[in-house]
């Protein structure tokens, strides 16, 4: 798996998470949030061609994990 398909894998389970209403708490939701609008970032970085950290990619991979 590329760094980009890992990145995008990781936003697409995380919007399936968004969209189940899961009842998260305020503080849960906007954690989730925040998540979402990084991994978007380093997709975008990665479509721009742009340095993406080894610690992003992990993070990735530790958010797709985490969605299973």
């Amino acid at each position: 798996m590329t760094a980009k398909e890992l990145l995008q894998t990781a936003l697409k389970n995380l919007l399936i998470v968004q969209e189940k209403d899961l009842n998260l708490t305020i503080e849960e939701a906007m954690d989730l949030n925040g998540a979402i609008e990084r991994i978007s970032d380093l997709v975008k970085a990665m479509e721009a061609k742009e340095t993406v950290s080894k610690a992003d990619l992990t993070l990735a991979d530790l958010l797709i994990n985490a969605c299973k």
